[in-house]
């Protein structure tokens, strides 16, 4: 019995280990996957574009300092609506960590938005909130033909929704000059934020 006892212990350890590796190992290739998903998703640049195009899509080749720039600024305002969303900060404790990260006014036009879109979830514990921000995904950055000084990307943490920014060179400084997101389930274009500015200035961008 002694030995029967034994053999189920070890039996019982090494399914632990196996179904810990599996899971492992199924996570890994998820988060791969997603990746993969989101890289063929959001970084096609067109051979070709059409002149046509409104957008006039291409890369913006900035330096590698602008680059890393314009990533900071983008996790910086994730961290600042998400610890407020799920309750861990409050609305002026948001104003004050990014604010700064927009062109003037803008802030609080995309503030009205978000909170109109984006319900509180207090439930949410801050452990959970920190760990959905440790993983920002970022696509390339675009420059459009229409959109002079101004670039775009998109972004999000690899657990939620993502969002097309656009930025605007102001004193050689990257600020957010808008921020959208997907309004409707299942529907997203990348290009959003460029596009919604473009219809807006037509004749007046600078």
């Amino acid at each position: 019995m002694k030995f029967n006892i034994k053999k189920i212990i070890i039996g019982s350890l090494l399914l632990t280990a196996f179904l810990g590796a599996t899971s492992i190992y199924l996570d890994a290739r998820h988060s791969k996957q997603a990746e993969q998903k989101f890289y063929d998703r959001f970084n096609q640049i067109p051979d070709n574009p059409s002149p046509e195009d409104v957008l006039g899509l291409s890369l913006a080749n900035l330096s590698i300092d602008e680059e890393k720039e314009i990533q900071e600024i983008v996790q910086k305002s994730f961290e600042g609506q998400h610890l407020y969303r799920f309750c861990h900060k409050s609305e002026e404790e948001m104003d004050k960590s990014i604010e700064n990260l927009y062109v003037p006014n803008e802030y609080q036009t995309f503030k009205e938005e978000y909170k109109k879109e984006n319900e509180l979830w207090c439930e949410v514990s801050l452990e959970d909130t920190l760990v959905s921000l440790e993983k920002i995904r970022f696509s390339k950055i675009w420059k459009y033909k229409s959109l002079e000084n101004r670039v775009g990307i998109v972004a999000g943490p690899e657990s939620g929704n993502v969002h097309s920014f656009l930025f605007k060179k102001i004193d050689n400084q990257w600020k957010i000059e808008k921020e959208k997101w997907p309004m409707i389930k299942y529907y997203f274009d990348e290009h959003l934020a460029a596009r919604e500015l473009i219809e807006q200035n037509k004749d007046i961008l600078n």
